[in-house]
Parts: structure tokens; C-alpha cells; sequence
């Protein structure tokens, strides 16, 4: 990056042009905070990753699930849970078939190494289809 004098840069200061930003109604723009535990955290980023999500995506929707079965539901967001949990119903369907059986989805099995249930090698043996039951 080039180094400029601070007259040089007052210069570009006042010949600079604003820029107007639009902001599109009912997009993404509020943000909100929550504390939780590294524990709870940890369950959402992996529950997250194994359905292709990032953390803060999934916590919206499960927030948004929440809310919907609540009795004060709006009408839009019944809507729009219901819709996102058929899309999500069906892609299951269709990519969590192996071979003609039910493929038994990794996060479960994640989720109670978290909480102490079985080893971290556990998971990563059956991560890789190795299995001690015999």
C-alpha cells in the first residue's frame, strides 16, 4: 500500500464523493447478541457443519422454528419454517439413502462425545465407517 502525505489525504478527504447505501426492506440488517456456554456453542458449530450451515445461520432458523410454535406466530413465518423444513425433509431424503440403507447422520454421535458419552476416537472411527461393536 502506498504511503500519502496527510495533505494528500485531506485533498482525497474533500474530493471524495458519498456513497448512498440501500439498505433492501426486511433483508438482514439487525444484529443480536447472545451469551452461551463454550459447551453449547461447541454443540451448535458442529450441528451446523453437518448440515452445510454456519453457526449463526442455524441458530437463526432454530430461533425461527421456536418462534413458530409458539401461539402468537405470525402467518409469514409459519410460512416460511414450513417451507425451509420441507426443503430440508426432502434433501435428506435424497442424500442420506448409501446403498439402500439409511446412512445414520454423524452429529448425534458428535453431539455425545461433547457431552463426555463416548471417546473422540469413537467419532472419528465412525466417521470413517470403522465398527468396534464386534
Amino acid at each position: 500500500m502506498k504511503d500519502i502525505s496527510r495533505e494528500e489525504a485531506e485533498r482525497m478527504w474533500e474530493e471524495a464523493t458519498p456513497v448512498e447505501v440501500e439498505r433492501r426492506p426486511g433483508g438482514m440488517n439487525t444484529v443480536l447478541s447472545i451469551r452461551m456456554t463454550n459447551e453449547l456453542l461447541g454443540e451448535l458449530e458442529i450441528a451446523a457443519r453437518s448440515q452445510g450451515k454456519g453457526p449463526t445461520t442455524l441458530a437463526r432458523e432454530l430461533i425461527e422454528q421456536g418462534l413458530a410454535l409458539g401461539p402468537s406466530a405470525s402467518v409469514p413465518l409459519l410460512a416460511k419454517v414450513a417451507s425451509r423444513l420441507a426443503e430440508e425433509t426432502a434433501g435428506m431424503a435424497r442424500g442420506r439413502r448409501s446403498a439402500g440403507r439409511a446412512v445414520k447422520p454423524p452429529v448425534a454421535t458428535r453431539a455425545k462425545a461433547l457431552r463426555g458419552r463416548v471417546s473422540v476416537e469413537d467419532v472419528s472411527e465412525e466417521s470413517r465407517g470403522v465398527d468396534r461393536r464386534t
